[in-house]
């Protein structure tokens, strides 16, 4: 509920100031991610590609308009995507119609609805990321360096958060499916046998019995796995909306930024858990009647990470001499 305005307060004595949402859709396909792209129906910028996204309205959440915004331009519901806040964007001269402040989503889609443009929408794409990275598709307004943020921030949040890449997966998937998405993202090879190693000891992933059917050119039947984390996150999902406006006083989902490899948050948990306070001389000594020591305080399990492989240089051609 808005508060009422202090008297004597003047809002047209400040410059006007527009909000936006726009997001960043993800999907691997044809092994390339690649990224949701609508085609602009209106000026500014008629006929561009852009990101999907537009104005908040005065009595909207940020969350619930990007949904809107998503839905209505692509035909991509709410109940298909996992979200979360990247940054915002409000240089001046951003937008040519006035001054603008946009705030940017990144989101992961694994099975894709069938597209439909709408508004002011005249179509919508996937577009290979490697396309919009090399130039070759020109982007509307500031989106490009949103489409690179979110890449670089992605490419980053797999490392420390691989179950991740289940997001872009059926719920069930195999190793090798896995592997394809982590290859997808980093754009770049990874080795077989060790991406399987780091997945059966990451405990990240759970295997289940039974195998996956055989391949049309036969061989072993691979093992199928789930990522409980994902999977339980997408059943509390079904009972209450993580876009739910959160009680008074919690923090809100993407309350920090970063430049390069922006903060992202877990939707569910809004965050990390903060840091335990590191107990001072007066609580090691504070009596509690028993004479035991106070107790310790809950230890984290340790992080489990998947270092992306670097991509090695050639080596030079050895020099041939030439003579003279």
């Amino acid at each position: 509920m808005p508060s009422k305005r202090p008297p004597g307060y003047d809002p047209l004595a400040f410059p006007p100031v527009a909000v936006t949402v726009d997001l960043v859709v993800f999907t691997v396909r044809d092994g390339a991610l690649q990224a949701l792209l609508v085609r602009r129906g209106q000026a500014p910028f008629r006929g561009d590609w852009a990101l999907p996204g537009g104005f908040v309205q005065p009595e909207e959440d940020l969350l619930d308009a990007a949904l809107r915004e998503l839905e209505e331009e692509t035909g991509v519901g709410r109940e298909a995507v996992h979200i979360e806040q990247l940054r915002a964007y409000g240089a001046p001269g951003r937008d040519p119609r006035m001054r603008v402040v946009t705030v940017a989503y990144w989101a992961v889609v694994g099975s894709l609805p069938p597209l439909a443009a709408g508004t002011d929408a005249e179509s919508a794409a996937l577009v290979p990321v490697k396309d919009i990275d090399e130039g070759g598709v020109r982007l509307a307004f500031d989106h490009f360096g949103i489409v690179r943020d979110a890449v670089a921030y992605i490419r980053s949040r797999l490392e420390d958060d691989p179950a991740l890449a289940a997001r872009f997966c059926p719920p069930e998937f195999t190793i090798t499916e896995l592997r394809r998405v982590f290859e997808a993202v980093w754009r770049t090879a990874v080795e077989p046998a060790n991406f399987q190693r780091q997945v059966r000891k990451s405990g990240v992933f759970r295997r289940l019995p039974g195998t996956a059917a055989s391949g049309s050119l036969g061989g072993r039947p691979a093992s199928r796995w789930v990522a409980p984390e994902v999977t339980a996150g997408a059943a509390a999902a079904e009972d209450a909306f993580v876009g739910a406006a959160p009680p008074d006083g919690a923090p809100m989902a993407g309350a920090a930024e970063a430049v390069e490899g922006p903060g992202g948050f877990d939707p569910v948990s809004v965050g990390s858990a903060p840091e335990p306070p590191a107990a001072g001389p007066a609580a090691d000594s504070a009596d509690r009647g028993d004479g035991a020591p106070p107790p310790a305080s809950p230890v984290s399990p340790p992080r489990v990470r998947f270092p992306r492989p670097r991509r090695r240089r050639r080596p030079a051609p050895p020099d041939s001499g030439g003579g003279g």
